[in-house]
């Protein structure tokens, strides 16, 4: 009985130390691949825009899943694109950390944009300013991601652009310290649609005022056709041969003979003279 409890004991340690030694051997493995796992730069790699005087700064990860080349600005719904340079860096690549570098100028001090838009409420509406970036992943390919609060921006903790394959977006994905989430796709594809309405609408306007100028311009000429027509058909009588009437012949009596035009003449000049005929 003894040996049996010797053998038994021996055997649950045995199981016990295999145990731990895959214990032991699965943990170093987990912790070997945690240890591989790319880490993401916390560095920016690429400097976007001036770092000069007043300049507000903001750090966007990259995840497209495309490099960007060419990045423009402009105050939301407001002219053309500005071309921010690459002080840093050629291109923004996939997964890369950039620092955005937004002009001063683009941040409205709210009382210069309640004595711009002449409303005291617009302060309200202004406190939040507001920019587009144009982003060229080439030449041919380019995206606007619109109506960007620059508060937000410098405020996120992790702030990243993505790519929306389905809608054909880009948009802008972050979180704040807080953790509160911010993405801006929604927002995107309602503007989107908007702009789209909005060219439907501008198309379906001009389609109608040339269809109406169109029919205007057909009307305008077949009244000048007309009118001339009208015209030409008044003047006819007037254009026409005139062919009078046929003078009607005076009737002589019948015993009278007509006389010739062949009148023969005497030969003698001095006949009839003294003649009582004449008389």
């Amino acid at each position: 009985m003894s040996m049996l409890k010797n053998s038994a004991k021996k055997i649950v340690l045995v199981l016990s130390a295999l145990g731990l030694m895959l214990a032991f051997s699965g943990c170093s493995a987990s912790d070997s691949k945690k240890a591989k796992a790319p880490q993401e730069e916390q560095t920016a790699s690429v400097v976007i825009g001036k770092t000069g005087k007043g300049a507000i700064k903001a750090l966007i990860r990259n995840k497209t899943g495309k490099s960007i080349k060419e990045v423009s600005i402009r105050q939301s719904g407001e002219g053309e694109f500005s071309k921010l340079d690459f002080s840093k860096g050629s291109e923004f690549m996939n997964k890369k950390l950039a620092e955005l570098n937004i002009p001063a100028k683009y941040k409205k001090d709210t009382k210069d944009a309640v004595e711009k838009d002449g409303d005291p409420n617009a302060a309200k509406v202004n406190e939040r300013h507001l920019i587009d970036l144009s982003l060229s992943f080439s030449k041919d390919e380019k995206h606007e991601v619109n109506q960007l609060p620059i508060e937000t921006l410098t405020t996120l903790e992790k702030s990243e652009l993505h790519f929306d394959a389905e809608s054909d977006l880009v948009y802008f994905a972050g979180e704040t310290k807080k953790g509160e989430k911010f993405n801006t796709l929604e927002s995107q594809k309602a503007l989107k649609a908007a702009a789209e309405k909005a060219q439907a609408d501008k198309e379906a306007a001009e389609k109608e005022a040339a269809e109406k100028a169109a029919a205007e311009k057909a009307a305008a000429e077949q009244a000048a056709a007309e009118q001339a027509a009208a015209q030409k058909s008044a003047q006819q009588p007037r254009t026409q041969n005139y062919n009078p009437p046929a003078q009607k012949q005076q009737s002589q009596p019948s015993n009278v003979q007509p006389q010739s035009s062949n009148v023969q003449q005497d030969s003698n000049p001095c006949a009839g003279e003294g003649d009582p005929g004449w008389r």
